[in-house]
């Protein structure tokens, strides 16, 4: 698939299609988009336009109008690729806060099922459910601060506190 497209980036991965373009010719990007169409319709799929949506990153981006056969593609601001959320500024902080607000749930959902359980069960759940989702992607993510921010609140209040006998 990936040959067929020119003059952009197609990246597949399980459902999700990424097609990047660094070309700056609305013709020549809604060309891309309709090979990607074809090639999808050669292969009995379909795109659902509802779950589709168009990003661009720059200041100086005139705005753009895409048809998906003959649905227009949505503008959006931001869009999550593989967990990851990146912003038309190139700016981590709504990858941050939705990092931040998951990490929170869950240890939320840590502190009321393992409220009696043994401070190294706590530790087990909290490294395997927690500390898994601050540390995803963090290799290309400098949100290290975010993270320290979770950890103080872990180890601030009684998660890991024994209470009763275990």
């Amino acid at each position: 698939m990936t040959n067929q497209i020119t003059n952009s980036g197609a990246r597949l991965y399980a459902d999700d299609t990424v097609l990047c373009s660094s070309h700056r010719d609305p013709q020549v990007l809604q060309a891309n988009v309709n090979q990607l169409h074809d090639w999808a319709s050669q292969w009995g799929m379909k795109f659902n336009p509802l779950k589709c949506c168009h990003i661009q990153f720059g200041k100086d981006t005139p705005d753009i109008i895409f048809e998906l056969g003959s649905e227009k593609i949505p503008v959006s601001n931001s869009v999550k690729y593989l967990e990851i959320h990146i912003d038309s500024n190139l700016k981590w902080n709504i990858h941050i806060s939705k990092v931040i607000a998951k990490a929170n749930r869950t240890l939320g959902i840590l502190k009321i099922n393992l409220t009696g359980a043994p401070k190294k069960t706590k530790l087990i759940a909290f490294n395997t459910m927690v500390k898994a989702i601050l540390e995803y992607a963090t290799q290309s993510i400098q949100y290290f601060t975010a993270c320290d921010k979770i950890f103080h609140m872990v180890t601030k209040y009684s998660y890991f506190r024994r209470s009763g006998t275990s």
